[in-house]
């Protein structure tokens, strides 16, 4: 499945993106920055975003020192959430969002270590591998990260792996064929001249089997 992604700091902005390719994909990733986890900072009012109430489905990747903070409530509009697994708070986190009835999972940085995801609380229905470094789009892809999601499906078989950062036309085919079930996609969906021609395109892409 591919998931478009959409990084901003004004929500004029991310309802501007959602138009383009809303009802062409199940899924629509907002990534929300607060400015601590990360130097860098989006638009982070949930509430506002989970008002939008577009026609796919909305997905948020929460890159924010406390994300159990973002769990308080339960938006019907929002069915899938991850969180960083290198904050302090992840484990609250996992275990409001899977009482909220959420999609829950973790999302791992580039360097940080596979044996990290060992021991967390039950509930994690997907692994989301950054393969750029987070905080903003347009970064380079980290091929360093592709062993260790090719180690993660071995172990793990039935867990549901995203692949988020750096993905475009190039490397898409390498991507998936790591045995990827979902690929998040931002700059090279909405910097292209037809988001939905391009969102269509990337969607047509298979792993080689």
């Amino acid at each position: 499945m591919i998931i478009p992604a959409i990084l901003e700091k004004n929500i004029e902005e991310i309802k501007r993106k959602i138009g383009f390719i809303d009802g062409r994909c199940e899924f629509i990733q907002i990534d929300i920055a607060d400015g601590k986890f990360l130097s860098e900072s989006s638009y982070a009012s949930i509430e506002n975003i989970a008002a939008i109430e577009p026609i796919s489905k909305l997905e948020i990747h929460l890159m924010a020192e406390n994300p159990e903070l973002f769990v308080e409530e339960r938006y019907p509009s929002i069915f899938k959430i991850s969180a960083h697994i290198e904050t302090k708070g992840i484990e609250n986190f996992i275990r409001n969002a899977v009482a909220k009835k959420y999609i829950v999972g973790v999302s791992v940085s580039p360097e940080t270590p596979l044996e990290t995801i060992d021991n967390l609380p039950g509930g994690i229905s997907f692994v989301q591998f950054l393969t750029a470094r987070p905080g903003k789009q347009g970064n380079q892809i980290i091929k360093e990260v592709f062993p260790k999601i090719s180690v993660f499906r071995q172990n793990h078989p039935g867990v549901r792996i995203q692949a988020d950062g750096g993905i475009n036309e190039s490397n898409l085919q390498e991507v998936l064929n790591l045995g990827v079930d979902d690929v998040v996609i931002g700059s090279a969906i909405f910097d292209s001249q037809d988001p939905a021609i391009t969102l269509a395109r990337f969607r047509e892409v298979k792993m080689e089997r």
